[in-house]
């Protein structure tokens, strides 16, 4: 029978060792990762726990919690109940510690503790009125009991979820094999996940939603079933889903997944499956059940026992985001879960090993940095990267036209150790340089001689496009886009280059306009159909008076006995704002009231399809 009694009481006997090997806990696999020692001397810590604040709370076996500033110095004992913990087997004690999610304004806390007599006892605790830096030992509230047949397999985690319920994580009880087929019965609460609700009636009450609420022959309280010793779950903290550590019987670790939204009632197998493996038969083992998104072997390896871990989602070791970390309590070796989509299967990178290090328990900080417990030496680790020196600058040269291929990218690295390599150019004397780049974004991975990464995201921007326009007066075009040179197409052929925004046209056709900028980009209108009407001679053209001009409230036309047929007004972006019918009786008056101010043409067109072109200025 393997269980983490035998692992944890083996501890001691290797307390010397583990001591001569203080120096030597930086034996890792991956390199750009270690562990550093944040705070030391607990008893037997079996979890370390946030409160939603930067304080940290140490859980030890025996019956105290120890809470740590955010510089892992010691703060004093927060909570002890060692009289009414019974810690003599090796998996009883204090085993599970949880804040409300309201805390600290909601002063209540949850632990999972076994009694004097065995069993195991789920809690609330208070803080100290007088002292709110620590807890009221005598405020203890007893919300639930359940009777341990024997003394290991406890589980003992507490953690709320995104959805406000706290769950509890049990054991199956005990002994090897789970005799009692306790994890199959659904009228028992060992070997399961429990869902309460802590913030309605006395001790509880059950969420509606629990998948076996008001049946019969099913406990209200499971949440999901078939776990043999779940040791050290966690809820991710940015997607909600649940990872499950749990310990296996005599050939296979498994981590079990619960995908965030998940409405319960999942069977993860045992005693019918070790892992994805028959074990037991016997009794009703007709499932459904959810197998294990990873599983390792225990047989004849320095592997034992799994330690459950969390889904990293700090800022300090940006490789690891999003991964799940977990661990061995016998071999020290933490790996990390990845996900092949190809294959769609989870495979393990192994990232550090510390031989002979009893790891019990990861724990998080309120910024999602990880932190490990030992057993036997009584320390806490933090997962660090000995990459976050290793920076970089940029220097970024975006194309000069939207539709060029001229940018260039140039990243300088500051830190890392060399030689360096790129996977989209070479690194020469601490530079990578991209060039020929069009705008867009770009990924790029630099990977030094410790195998530290940096993956800078750029983005090339676009020069801001023009979308120029022009339109006629008389027999002109007129451009009001800014450039420093115009070329006019007629038919596609240039007609005109210069730096004049104006073309005088001679016939009819489709006309086009490239205005070119500063930085020798090209802007292409879209085509005109255009019509050429000749203006008239200028002794014509002097029929038409038009006063005052500048104009204010009106303006006054007198055509000399024109014969007129259309009159147009247009202002300075050749936007038409007033048109009149040669046929309607015009007065002679236009009311220029409502005009903002600046130049307007005034367009006229004679009964021979002549046009007469004026200009005029509204002031204010």
């Amino acid at each position: 029978m393997k269980t983490p009694v035998n692992l944890f009481m083996s501890a001691w006997v290797l307390l010397p060792l583990l001591i001569l090997l203080n120096d030597g806990l930086r034996a890792q696999v991956t390199p750009g990762l270690e562990l550093k020692e944040f705070a030391t001397g607990f008893t037997q810590p079996l979890g370390i726990v946030h409160s939603g604040e930067d304080r940290l709370y140490v859980l030890e076996k025996p019956g105290t919690i120890r809470s740590l500033d955010s510089n892992g110095n010691y703060n004093g004992f927060f909570l002890e109940i060692r009289d009414r913990v019974r810690s003599v087997s090796g998996e009883q004690g204090l085993l599970g510690l949880a804040f409300h999610p309201d805390f600290p304004a909601n002063t209540s806390f949850f632990v999972n503790y076994t009694n004097n007599e065995g069993n195991t006892v789920i809690s609330r605790f208070l803080l100290d009125e007088d002292n709110l830096e620590i807890a009221n030992a005598e405020s203890e509230y007893q919300l639930l009991e359940i009777s341990q047949p024997y003394t290991n397999h406890n589980g003992g985690d507490l953690h709320f979820g995104p959805d406000g319920y706290l769950y509890i994580f049990t054991g199956d009880g005990g002994n090897g094999g789970d005799p009692g087929d306790r994890a199959q019965d659904p009228m028992s609460l060992l070997g399961k996940i429990l869902r309460i609700d802590v913030d309605g009636e006395e001790p509880y009450e059950i969420p509606d939603d629990n998948p076996y609420a008001g049946t019969d022959f099913k406990l209200d309280e499971i949440w999901a079933m078939g776990l043999r010793n779940p040791w050290r779950n966690s809820f991710d903290r940015d997607r909600g889903d649940l990872w499950i550590g749990d310990v296996g019987q005599s050939k296979l670790e498994e981590i079990n997944f619960q995908p965030a939204g998940s409405l319960g009632g999942e069977n993860y197998g045992w005693r019918c499956y070790e892992g994805s493996e028959p074990f037991n038969l016997s009794g009703d083992c007709s499932g459904p059940f959810d197998y294990p998104v990873y599983e390792y072997s225990n047989q004849g390896a320095a592997e034992c026992s799994v330690t459950g871990g969390y889904v990293y989602r700090g800022d300090q070791i940006p490789e690891l985001y999003g991964k799940y970390i977990f661990g061995d309590f016998c071999s020290g070796r933490i790996w990390m879960l990845n996900y092949d989509s190809l294959a769609m299967m989870y495979t393990a990178d192994l990232i550090l090993e510390i031989p002979q290090w009893n790891l019990t328990a990861f724990g998080e900080d309120n910024h999602g940095e990880l932190y490990l417990t030992q057993f036997g030496t009584g320390q806490v680790m933090k997962l660090t990267g000995t990459c976050t020196e290793f920076n970089y600058t940029l220097e970024v040269n975006p194309p000069s036209c939207s539709y060029t291929s001229d940018g260039e990218i140039v990243v300088t690295l500051n830190g890392g150790t060399p030689p360096y390599s790129s996977d989209l150019g070479e690194v020469e004397m601490g530079m990578v340089t991209l060039g020929d780049l069009e705008c867009g974004q770009y990924s790029l991975q630099i990977t030094d001689e410790n195998n530290c990464k940096l993956n800078p995201e750029i983005e090339l921007t676009c020069p801001e496009e023009l979308f120029p326009d022009f339109y006629q007066s008389g027999d002109t075009l007129i451009s009001e886009e800014e450039g420093v040179l115009y070329r006019w197409f007629l038919d596609d052929l240039v007609v005109q280059e210069s730096t004049q925004s104006t073309l005088i046209i001679e016939e009819s056709g489709v006309y086009r306009l490239e205005i070119i900028n500063d930085a020798e980009c090209v802007f292409s209108s879209g085509e005109k159909e255009i019509i050429f009407t000749r203006v008239l001679s200028l002794e014509l053209h002097q029929r038409v008076k038009i006063f005052p001009n500048p104009a204010s409230e009106r303006v006054y036309i007198q055509f000399d006995g024109l014969d007129w047929e259309e009159l147009k007004v247009y202002n300075s972006r050749g936007v038409e704002v007033a048109r009149l019918n040669g046929a309607e009786g015009f007065q002679g008056v236009l009311n220029t009231s409502s005009w903002v101010s600046g130049w307007y043409l005034i367009e006229i067109r004679t009964a021979l399809n002549a046009i007469i072109v004026k200009r005029i200025l509204k002031e204010y």
